[in-house]
């Protein structure tokens, strides 16, 4: 098979749980990783995203906030012995990103996961991890005071679509799973 930068990049991303707190993640890396998932594509190239970076406690606070009081059904089912919100503290992540997307777009959801997809694969060619956390993306803003600082964190006429959790990972992980067979056709 053929190797390069880019599929290297891929084949080594991984979802990090650890990151390194004291290692804060450079600025000019934090822009190319957003420049990166600008070139996502869209659907009709709507480009209908919006992209909020949190870096500073005041932002982390606001998402903690927006996590709500209670949990979701779902959360006490899978992980009755976790505290809501988790993990509160973005497994230390010194950066992250939400995604969130317009609904008046052509496939409105398209467009923002691909970005995302761009976001975990830039990350990985700089050195960086990033992680996808599903109850940051879909379980925000449920309360009134979660409803509150919606505005704070995302424009009014978007929808969230993604949180990544970026930042450099605490260790370098072990070796990766195998990938799984039988999973293409070819006609």
């Amino acid at each position: 098979m053929i190797e390069n930068e880019a599929i290297k990049a891929m084949k080594t991303r991984f979802s990090c749980r650890a990151f390194d707190r004291n290692r804060p993640v450079e600025k000019e890396k934090i822009e190319t990783i957003i420049d990166a998932a600008k070139y996502a594509a869209s659907g009709h190239n709507q480009q209908g995203w919006y992209f909020t970076i949190i870096t500073s406690d005041e932002g982390k606070e606001l998402l903690l906030k927006a996590a709500g009081t209670e949990p979701t059904e779902g959360f006490k089912k899978m992980m009755p012995d976790k505290k809501w919100p988790f993990p509160s503290d973005f497994f230390g992540a010194p950066v992250i990103i939400m995604i969130s997307g317009r609904t008046d777009v052509p496939w409105p959801l398209a467009g923002p996961y691909l970005a995302a997809g761009n976001i975990m694969n830039a990350a990985s060619s700089l050195g960086l991890s990033a992680t996808w956390m599903t109850l940051y993306s879909l379980d925000l803003f449920r309360d009134e005071e979660a409803k509150s600082v919606r505005s704070k964190l995302i424009p009014d006429d978007y929808e969230l679509r993604a949180t990544l959790f970026l930042g450099y990972p605490e260790k370098e992980p072990g070796a990766r799973p195998p990938r799984k067979e039988n999973v293409e056709r070819w006609i």
